[in-house]
């Protein structure tokens, strides 16, 4: 029985430069009005996500810094916590790729997951992961890892992920994970499809999710996270 679904922001409710339609919030609140709470997973700070989730209406709990800290309850749950590692890691990666990359504003208000943005468009987004996990290896930093949410690059320890992150939310929630539905579109949201009861990836989604996900559509961003909310509610309620 589906009791909540878990949401990806950037990519899978946005339109391709990033704005949210209104269309998103109203699916959302549709999602709500029938019962099933919608938690919001993204690599965005939680304080981002805490206000996205009051002004949406969503109920369920709010999964920040790629499942790193967990909102629910008017609590905040921090899964992981490398503070020196990640700062020596956030200092060199500036220090060696600051023609190329600039840190999010975010970043001061992250606790377990620095996030850096591309200048440049044009280059290649694998060549700059390999880069930044060049830097990582070559300075001993081996425990961190490197993603790449298709906005950001994202460097956190390892072991964490939205899927363990919406793990824990259930747990808060006192739901299992085999009853959320997962929505999204990049490399991030893997562990998230392999955590979630169902998957669906919007059309925008990367080769590799795709692969994972239980439903692919055609539909593209916040077109296909209609289209997704539309087949939940048609197809989903009850048991499956």
């Amino acid at each position: 029985m589906v009791k909540a679904v878990a949401l990806d922001i950037d990519g899978t409710i946005t339109r391709p430069e990033g704005t949210i339609p209104p269309e998103s919030w109203g699916a959302i609140r549709e999602l709500e009005e029938n019962g099933i709470k919608v938690i919001l997973v993204s690599g965005n700070a939680i304080c981002v996500l805490l206000g996205l989730r009051h002004y949406s209406g969503a109920t369920g709990a709010a999964i920040g810094e790629n499942g790193g800290v967990i909102f629910y309850n008017d609590r905040i749950y921090i899964l992981g916590r490398k503070a020196n590692v990640l700062e020596r890691a956030r200092k060199l990666i500036i220090e060696e790729l600051g023609d190329i990359l600039e840190e999010s504003v975010q970043n001061r208000y992250r606790h377990v997951d620095y996030a850096f943005k591309s200048k440049d468009p044009n280059i290649d987004r694998r060549i700059i992961s390999e880069k930044i996990g060049m830097i990582l290896k070559r300075h001993g930093l081996e425990g961190l890892e490197v993603l790449d949410s298709g906005v950001a690059f994202h460097v956190h320890e390892h072991g964490i992920s939205k899927g363990i992150g919406l793990e824990k939310a259930c747990e808060l929630m006192g739901i299992s994970p085999r009853d959320v539905v997962a929505i999204g579109d990049s490399e991030v949201d893997l562990s998230l499809f392999e955590k979630a009861g169902k998957s669906i990836a919007v059309g925008n989604a990367i080769p590799e999710l795709k692969k994972r996900a239980d439903i692919v559509l055609e539909e593209e961003y916040y077109k296909g996270f209609l289209r997704a909310v539309n087949f939940i509610l048609e197809n989903l309620i009850g048991d499956y």
